[in-house]
Parts: structure tokens; sequence; C-alpha cells
């Protein structure tokens, strides 16, 4: 009983507000990628685009399709409205990953006609393990986050991220003629670790129940359905990119997705993951129409104001951001700086879609679930279909113009829904956009970003380049004091809104 109080008041006292949240979550991206992010930038400059694009974009690829197994089990199972006793059908990600773990590394190399004596067949074998290693953690992992153990993950995932870009780099530099069996041993020992430190770590559930839950396993099944949608939907174009161009554009792609994605995985993505939780408890507790609206409209404002930021003044730093970090040789890369610059416009959906799904995921119904999926389906054919035809005239640009217009069908599927919700609890169904002011100075500094760009690339020339950054340093400084000015309320919404609300 004792044990049961502890646990019962354990998840009842941990309520840190949205802000609280989301810092830990934000440490967590910057400490588990952004170091990381330095240590493979020296490890891109020893390599060419070819050697780059296999670990990054095929390997990574593999892993993902194992890895979303987990997906379903944790947007299903992290919902308030599952009960403690209904965890236990966590470890059933296990026999699933299990079997994925060996069924796609194997059908990889057989379509291909490749033997694990091979350097590149040995290292499809081990992605395949360090894959099933990690979900090894899962259950662990859901139980934590429904404690809202944020610093438990940003432990895990800071050690673990350090270690296998510490030990790519050291393999990479001794041993240049085997480049994938480094990045091979890198990842098992990522996923050994995310395991240990989980799996110690997390306090064990104490609710059991032999009372089969099928609100839960049907839950389960729509968000897995979706999740397997999502993949099509944002790896597909992956793999349509490896089928039909050349190593070299797969390469570039490789390099400049996780250079382009720095933003989204370091700031977005834990953005939207407390968004999230907050829409859940918010519903959960039945919290009046009129607060949920605030907190999305608050929410909402913030990622069009970062995601606007990053589209009208990121195109005009690629070229510049490939040579500083990259060199002259990834700088000049067919393809390399254009690639880059689409990444960053690509983030303002991005942002916004974002935030609209974690919301619409939080409070839909499960038929209403389902009907989402078939268009995550038709987003998934616009986003292959895009790449395939535009990939000849545009490269690797190809997967973010594609991107970019399914990502625009989402968010409008996402909008329509949300405003009949908003219909049915009548509530004011207008948004609050960031002010047109913030929007004219955006505009006006995207264009002296853009000249000066233009200038520095007729002349690559020492003094350029520093006059290049200052200007973009300045134009940052006065872009934050315009939000602290004209966009402050939005923020204060969120630092003042508690998730026991």
């Amino acid at each position: 009983r004792a044990m049961k109080a502890r646990a019962k008041k354990a998840t009842t006292t941990t309520k840190p507000n949205f802000v609280v949240g989301f810092v830990y979550l934000l440490a967590t991206q910057l400490t588990s990628k952004l170091l990381p992010f330095f240590i493979n930038t020296l490890v891109a400059r020893q390599l060419t685009p070819e050697e780059f694009g296999v670990p990054t974009v095929h390997f990574y690829l593999l892993s993902t399709v194992i890895l979303t197994t987990r997906e379903g089990f944790r947007r299903a199972l992290m919902r308030d409205s599952v009960s403690d006793a209904s965890l236990r059908y966590a470890w059933f990600v296990l026999p699933i990953g299990g079997f994925l773990s060996i069924a796609v590394p194997t059908a990889v190399l057989w379509s291909q006609n490749i033997s694990t004596a091979e350097p590149y067949g040995l290292a499809l074998a081990y992605y395949g393990v360090a894959a099933f290693i990690e979900l090894c953690a899962e259950p662990y992992y859901i139980r934590a986050m429904r404690l809202s153990a944020f610093k438990l993950r940003l432990v895990a995932e800071s050690i673990s991220t350090v270690l296998r870009s510490v030990l790519t780099y050291v393999l990479v530099s001794k041993t240049q003629n085997n480049v994938v069996m480094a990045f091979a041993y890198s990842q098992l020992l990522y996923a050994t670790s995310m395991a240990i430190i989980y799996i110690a770590s997390t306090p064990k559930a104490l609710a059991k129940s032999s009372t089969k839950d099928t609100a839960t396993v049907k839950l389960i099944g729509i968000f897995s359905v979706q999740a397997v949608w999502k993949l099509v939907l944002a790896e597909g174009e992956k793999a349509a990119l490896i089928a039909v161009a050349a190593a070299d554009e797969v390469g570039v792609y490789g390099l400049v997705a996780s250079l382009g994605a720095a933003f989204a995985r370091l700031v977005l993505q834990p953005f939207e993951e407390a968004a999230f939780v907050i829409f859940t408890r918010s519903v959960s507790s039945k919290t009046s129409s009129s607060k949920e609206k605030d907190v999305f409209d608050a929410l909402l404002r913030v990622a069009i104001i970062f995601g606007s930021m990053a589209a009208t003044m990121g195109p005009h730093y690629s070229w510049l951001a490939l040579r500083v970090l990259y060199g002259e040789k990834w700088a000049s890369a067919h393809y390399a700086a254009e690639t880059l610059g689409c990444y960053a416009i690509l983030i303002l959906p991005l942002a916004v879609n974002g935030i609209t799904e974690a919301y619409a995921h939080a409070v839909m119904s499960s038929s209403e679930l389902n009907s989402s999926n078939v268009w995550l389906l038709v987003c998934s054919l616009v986003n292959v279909g895009g790449t395939l035809i535009l990939q000849r005239s545009l490269g690797p640009v190809s997967l973010l113009v594609a991107n970019a217009m399914s990502m625009l069908v989402r968010i409008a599927f996402t909008s329509a829904y949300i405003r009949r919700r908003f219909l049915r609890l009548k509530t004011n169904t207008r948004v609050n956009l960031p002010s047109k002011t913030y929007f004219m100075t955006l505009a006006v500094f995207s264009a002296v970003s853009r000249m000066s760009s233009e200038k520095l690339r007729r002349d690559p020339s020492t003094m350029n380049l520093l006059s290049h950054t200052g200007c973009g340093g300045g134009i940052l400084f006065i872009l934050l004091v315009a939000l602290y000015i004209l966009e402050r309320d939005a923020f204060k919404v969120l630092a003042k809104h508690d998730k026991s609300e």
C-alpha cells in the first residue's frame, strides 16, 4: 500500500507547467543533438557525399521503419484517459519489433543480393539488432513519460547520443576504408546505452490487471496504422530518392537533412511533444473551452513566429552555413545550398502542422482518428508521387517541395477539424496570428539579408563573410526585441498555463 501511495503521489505531484516541460525537452535536444551535431560535422568533412549518404539515408531509413513499431504504443498509452494497468500492452512492442528487426534487413539483403560477409550487409544486420535493443526500453520509456520524467529522458538521450557521436568520429578517423561499420558499431552502442538507462531508472508499474482493455487496444491499432502512413509520408520520398537519384545527390540530401532538421529537432520536436501533453491534460481535466482555445492560439502563434523567421531568413544563410560547417567541398556541391534553403522554408509548415496535429490527436475520438488516416494516405501519395515526378528537374530539392505540398494538405484537414470543434464548443473560431508589424519587419530584413547573401556569393572574401554574419546577428537581435514588444502576450499565456488545468 505504501508503495502504491508513493507511485500515485509521483503521478499526481509531478505537474510542471508548459515552460518547465518544454525547457526539459529542449535541453534534451540541445545536449543530445547539438553536441553530436558538431561532432558529426567533423565526420562529414572527412567523407565524400557518396560515403556520407549510405549511413545517413540508407541505414537511417531502415532504423526508422523498424522503430515505427513504437509510435502507435506511445501515442495511445501516453494519453491520460488510459489507466496504468493498461501499460502492460506496451510489452507487445517487443515481438512485433523483433520480427521487423529480422524481416526488414533480410528483405533488403535479399532484394539487393548482398551477403552479410560484405561490410554493407553486415552493417545492415547490426542496425536491425540495434533497433530491437532500443525497442526493449520502450515500455520503460512510456512509463517514464507518463510520470513526466523529462529529466530522465535528458540524461538518457544526452549520454547515449554523445557516446555514439564520439565513437563514430574515432572509428571513421582511424578506419576510413570501412565507414559503414563505424556507423553500425556506434548505433549498437547508442541503443544499448538507451536501454540500460531506461530499464535501470524507470519505476516499475504497480497496477496490474488481467482484464482486457478493448478501447486501449483499438487505440493502439489506430495510432499504429497512422504511424505507418506517417512513415510513408515522411520517409517514402527518401526511398524514392534512393531508387532514382545518383549517389552524390543522396549524400547531399543526407547532409542537408541533418543540418536543415537541426532547428526542427532542437526546437519544434520538444515544442510539439510538450503541446500534445498540455492538450491531452486540458481535455481530460475538462478545462473551460475558452482556456483551451487560448492555449491553442498561443502555441500556434509561437509556432508561426519561429517558423516564419526560419523561412524568411534561412535561405539567405544556407550557403554560408555549408561553407563554415562543412567546407568548400560541400558548399559547392550540386543542389546543396538550394536544398538547405528549401529546408528552411519547410520549417514554417512543419511548425504549424506540429501544433494543429498535436491538438487534433489529443481531442479526436477513435472514429475521427480513423478518418484522419485516410487523409494521411492521400498525403503519402502526394509526397512520393511529387518526389518521383520532380526529381529529374529538381534533384534532392524535389523531396522538400513534395513534403511541403503534403504538409499543406495535412494542415488543411486538421484546421477544418479544429474549426468544427470550436464551433461545437461555442468558442470563437478566429485564430490570433502574429501582428502585421512583425511580418512587415520580417519582410524588410529578409530583403536586406538577400542582398548581403548575393554579395557574398559573388565575392566570398573573408570581409564579406564576416559582414554577412554580422548582418544576420544584428537582424536576429532586432527581431527578438520586436518579439518582446509585439508578441510577448503569447509567451505569457504559456508560462502561466499549468498541466493540472
